[in-house]
């Protein structure tokens, strides 16, 4: 399977060009943050060959979306820091008997000390909510405003078994393009031992301050 993740940046309005990076990649399942009513009026295009979706009503302003080929079912969507932006646990079914659980999330920058205590906040409660909802999370995906260095990050790997999908393939820097060299790896893809990564790798750029990310894997 393959998976393309993209925080498209909310005032971005190259939408064409980030359709034809998704006909180009042809994923089986797609993550967005930043998306706002204007990104999901032209994402309406994606309905045909992808025809299930999870949109919440934060996704009309400056929220997440999910759009998948598989079977999805919404396990739970929260607000954890109160400030509109909604993580989603989600459940793909990938074959008759074989269910793939994943969240993802996107907090606020960890600038200043109001948005310091949200980004941990939101972070730390994302890292205890599999075990609340009693899954094993296989996946978890997005624009986590954190660099692999961080305790919150490491968090989020030890409490629930995962890693990176990183691992050997390099750093995989992500923002803010295109100010090279200061580009920082914030957007992640972290799985457990139950998924098989065969690549990951930066997609093109199509107008957003960030990179996408392209996974292959197996589950």
């Amino acid at each position: 399977m393959t998976l393309l993740q993209a925080n498209v940046q909310n005032d971005n309005t190259r939408y064409d060009d980030f359709l034809a990076l998704v006909k180009s990649e042809q994923p089986d399942l797609i993550i967005l943050q930043e998306v706002n009513w204007h990104w999901l009026r032209r994402l309406n295009a994606l309905n045909n060959d992808w025809p299930y979706h999870i949109i919440p009503d934060s996704s009309q302003y400056f929220g997440s979306a999910i759009w998948s080929r598989f079977p999805l079912e919404t396990l739970a969507i929260q607000d954890f820091a109160q400030n509109g932006r909604d993580s989603i646990a989600f459940a793909m079914q990938v074959a008759p008997d074989k269910t793939l659980y994943a969240i993802t999330t996107h907090p606020v920058p960890p600038l200043g000390f109001k948005n310091f205590p949200k980004w941990q906040q939101q972070l730390t409660a994302v890292s205890q909510w599999p075990r609340q909802l009693g899954i094993q999370v296989h996946l978890l995906v997005g624009d986590l405003n954190s660099t692999p260095w961080s305790k919150q990050y490491q968090q989020l790997l030890e409490n629930n078994g995962l890693h990176t999908a990183r691992q050997g393939f390099g750093v995989l820097v992500t923002w803010p393009w295109p100010l090279l060299p200061l580009l920082l790896p914030l957007d992640h893809c972290l799985v457990n031992d139950d998924v098989f990564v065969y690549s990951i790798r930066q997609g093109r750029p199509f107008g957003s301050d960030h990179l996408p990310l392209i996974t292959k894997f197996s589950f």
